[in-house]
């Protein structure tokens, strides 16, 4: 098959954007090639076979150093240059072991030449970056190169995949597994690997913060209380991952979870420092002790060694990496072994081809190990019992992003109903008119803007001309924080989105950013669009009882919140000017078409007050968010706001009725205010058994 320049970069752009739709919120989608490596099944075996030796024996130095230390005793590593080595943790030094071994999981960038010779370019056995990658690229470069497919015959690697979950679930004794990523990992490389890695085995990704570990295994706060995680795929550095044994930021790191892996209440691959032998210092002498230990055993020199292609020209490949290409080699093979339990180590059929590209960015492709009938080992797995992965655990949601999805609906509410404020006040104040009425109906927009703070209280307290007014209001300064709490939000909430539904709320969001600096004519139109748009996601993308219910909610309270604040102020009764403020309260919710098809035209106050406050079908109305609140705070078992929210909409109904609708609006919003510090207080902070293990809580 052959492809034409144009007809590659257009594959290439299909598999780009495959690769942006399935991994969305990222500032920039990884780079990858359609175009496979082809590795014949032969000599995919033989580095294979070489790669787990080699992983084995790399297993075992790292054992040694932390255990009974006989390398350092024959002196083949220096006891001084080890305790000062940057990678070495001496709080995991200990004879009694770990559930899982030091290192389960290894790769090595190799340099093969046309003979098939490899050079080891660089070991990796601290953190193993590209297995997600290596494991969903298939899948991608497949569906953009299926002719390709088609004309060759592929060696699996979903039986490996599937064995190694198995032994994953055995590892944490059939309990939570999960990737344990920093807090400060925001490459965009890093967090599509973790995402696909994630995605692949069926575990959740955790940050330290949804962590507390308390003497035994590390719990998982969620909104119905902790679940013990047994076994972490460590994606974070070990160097500040216990700050109580290793000091550090107490927030960026999990208090006592080396002493919960030395008590073998954890599991963690691959464990802290396990690094340790990557140290330029350490790891010359290493890899002769690993050469004379493989010929010793297997009769034969080893054939992966790190330094043998010294004399080779090595350029840099990638700047997170040390890996390097070879004179005209087209890339550098990224091989990845698993620890399989009882089986030992397996390599994975094919990996990760790493590409220097044009423009300096380094490009993923493939690894195709092509079965041509030879006569090649290739790994066959027996099956491990029926132990899987704990599946209901890994579908329960984390407090921390509830409390995200929370705030989304807050925060995208909030902007909404400062884009209808600040709209009511450029209508209001196209004129500047002397009649009483008006002068009086801009009192009233001048005192919910202040409200809002979207003004400053002082132009609310005398009477402004209608061009200061708009003056204040004038632009998108006074929407920037709005947006930026929106913006933040819908990032730290995109793995709880569809990628395409992401993809259409993010594009919405930058119309929104594109607006700001045109003013309010062209940006609350494109808020109005990023709110609906949002709305619409969360009502069709998930079930209702799902984790966007929280979203809802926090739409839901800041509707009543924040119009039951507004109505207060519209509503005011004195002085006999009540229709006034009513018809600002319907415009300021859209409601005049609403009215005109009810009531032929803008309704009498008291006929106002019913559709604003107590109308239960209307979607804004007061009472449709109460009930709606109920409802869903049923739904998560939380009985007592439901019976508040129950008893606000019995409020609203007598606040309509009422011939002084404002005190009662007024405490209607203080009464949604106590509900919101009621839920985050109840769901969202740390449960009281993760507060407080042993004993009473401290006064």
């Amino acid at each position: 098959m052959t492809l034409g320049t144009r007809e590659l970069a257009a594959r290439k752009a299909a598999l780009r954007r495959m690769a942006a739709v399935q991994l969305p919120g990222l500032a920039r989608a990884p780079e990858y090639d359609p175009l496979p490596v082809m590795l014949p099944s032969g000599l995919a075996a033989r580095l294979g076979r070489a790669l787990c030796r080699r992983a084995a024996l790399l297993g075992g130095v790292i054992d040694d150093l932390y255990s009974v230390r006989s390398l350092v005793a024959a002196g083949t590593v220096s006891a001084a240059t080890l305790s000062a080595a940057d990678g070495w943790l001496r709080q995991m030094v200990g004879d009694a072991g770990l559930v899982a071994p030091r290192l389960a999981l290894y790769a090595a960038d190799l340099a093969i030449d046309a003979a098939g010779g490899a050079v080891v370019l660089r070991d990796h056995v601290d953190i193993v970056p590209g297995l997600g990658h290596a494991i969903a690229l298939r899948r991608f470069t497949g569906a953009a190169m299926p002719e390709l497919v088609r004309s060759v015959t592929l060696v699996g690697r979903g039986p490996v995949i599937e064995r190694w979950r198995e032994d994953l679930a055995h590892w944490a004794g059939g309990g939570l597994v999960a990737l344990l990523e920093g807090e400060a990992e925001n490459a965009a490389d890093d967090g599509a690997d973790a995402a696909l890695l994630a995605r692949a085995i069926g575990a959740p990704r955790l940050r330290p913060a949804d962590l507390d570990c308390f003497g035994e295994a590390p719990e998982f706060r969620t909104l119905t209380g902790s679940r013990p995680v047994r076994l972490l795929i460590r994606r974070m550095a070990a160097s500040a991952i216990d700050p109580l044994e290793q000091g550090g930021n107490p927030a960026a790191g999990i208090a006592g979870v080396l002493g919960a892996l030395r008590r073998q209440q954890l599991a963690m691959l691959n464990a802290p420092g396990s690094g340790v032998i990557n140290e330029p210092a350490i790891a010359a002498s290493i890899e002769v002790a690993i050469g004379a230990a493989h010929e010793a055993q297997f009769g034969e020199p080893m054939m992966l060694c790190a330094g043998a292609g010294a004399d080779l020209p090595i350029v840099p490949l990638a700047p997170e990496s040390e890996s390097a290409a070879m004179g005209e080699a087209a890339c550098v093979l990224r091989l990845f072994a698993l620890h399989c339990g009882s089986s030992g180590w397996v390599a994975l059929p094919g990996g990760l081809g790493l590409v220097q590209g044009p423009d300096g960015m380094t490009q993923m492709k493939d690894v195709w190990v092509v079965d041509r009938g030879e006569d090649a080992e290739m790994p066959r797995l027996p099956v491990r019992g029926a132990v899987s992965l704990a599946r209901a655990a890994t579908s329960v949601l984390p407090s921390r992003a509830a409390d995200d999805l929370f705030w989304l609906g807050r925060a995208v509410e909030r902007l909404e109903a400062a884009g209808r404020l600040c709209a009511l006040a450029q209508s209001g104040l196209a004129e500047a008119s002397a009649l009483p009425h008006e002068q009086f109906q801009r009192e009233l927009i001048l005192r919910c803007l202040a409200h809002q703070q979207l003004i400053s209280p002082d132009l609310a307290g005398r009477n402004v001309a209608a061009r200061q007014l708009r003056e204040a209001i004038r632009g998108g300064a006074v929407f920037a924080p709005l947006i930026e709490a929106a913006r933040r939000l819908v990032a730290a909430t995109s793995d709880r989105f569809s990628p395409t539904m992401l993809a259409t709320i993010e594009g919405a969001l930058e119309r929104v950013l594109a607006a700001r600096a045109a003013g309010l004519a062209e940006l609350v139109p494109a808020i109005f669009g990023f709110a609906a748009t949002c709305a619409g996601v969360i009502g069709e993308d998930a079930a209702r009882d799902g984790a966007l219910l929280f979203a809802t909610l926090g739409q839901r309270l800041e509707r009543l919140f924040g119009m039951a604040g507004s109505f207060a102020i519209l509503l005011d009764e004195e002085g006999g000017r009540l229709a006034a403020g009513a018809s600002l309260a319907i415009e300021l919710i859209d409601a005049g078409m609403t009215c005109e098809q009810r009531y032929g035209g803008i309704p009498e106050p008291d006929t106002a007050l019913r559709l604003l406050l107590a109308d239960p079908a209307y979607p804004r109305s007061l009472l449709f968010q109460a009930i709606a609140l109920a409802e869903g705070f049923e739904r998560l078992g939380a009985a007592a706001e439901a019976a508040e929210a129950r008893a606000i909409g019995v409020a609203l109904k007598a606040a309509a009725g009422s011939a002084s609708p404002r005190t009662a609006l007024a405490a209607v919003e203080a009464r949604a205010a106590d509900l919101s510090s009621a839920l985050t207080g109840r769901l969202f902070a740390p449960p009281a058994s993760c507060q407080h293990r042993d004993g009473a809580a401290p006064a």
